[in-house]
């Protein structure tokens, strides 16, 4: 379930049915209409899926994609989602699949392989890549305006190596990363 929190009361006021184990959520405009998009990872299983609120009338669909397995985190911008997915894991945890994705109706498109971290702000997408028992981090950018992937480095990545990166952001006043 998501709940809608009232912050002056602290009291639930609505809560709506999602998929299996909900982890990431965005909030998204189209056509004036206000859309909240979780991604639901289903643990991992396979069966993952994105839950799609209609925050004007409540009402929940499901999107499910085989593309799309075990989403983490979400961004949205008008008819254009983009999932973090972890894809699977083989029994030495390998992963396979993993990276961004983006979904425009019924088309789902891998824009970015090997991303196991997600940030989106203006018309970019961050992502670094640190799997499981890997010691090298690699970091892209997609700009969706230009519709352009490329890498990039962190200062202090060969001196001082990030090994497990657990979150990535981006400042909206200043432009800048954080990890």
């Amino acid at each position: 379930y998501v709940g809608v929190i009232d912050t002056l009361t602290y009291t639930i006021r609505n809560m709506y049915e999602v998929g299996s184990y909900p982890e990431g959520m965005a909030v998204s405009e189209r056509d004036g209409v206000p859309f909240l998009y979780v991604a639901n990872s289903d643990y991992g299983n396979g069966t993952g899926s994105i839950s799609i609120i209609n925050l004007s009338s409540g009402t929940v669909s499901k999107l499910e994609n085989e593309k799309i397995k075990n989403q983490q985190e979400i961004a949205a911008g008008g008819d254009l989602i983009y999932v973090l997915d972890w894809g699977s894991y083989d029994e030495n945890w390998n992963q396979t699949g993993a990276g961004v994705y983006v979904i425009s109706g019924s088309n789902v498109q891998q824009l970015i392989p090997d991303a196991t971290g997600m940030t989106a702000g203006g018309y970019n997408i961050l992502t670094f890549n640190a799997p499981y028992g890997s010691s090298t981090t690699t970091y892209s950018i997609y700009n969706a305006l230009y519709g352009s992937v490329s890498s990039f480095h962190l200062s202090g990545d060969t001196s001082s190596p990030i090994f497990s990166p657990a979150a990535i952001s981006i400042d909206p006043n200043t432009g800048n990363v954080l990890r």
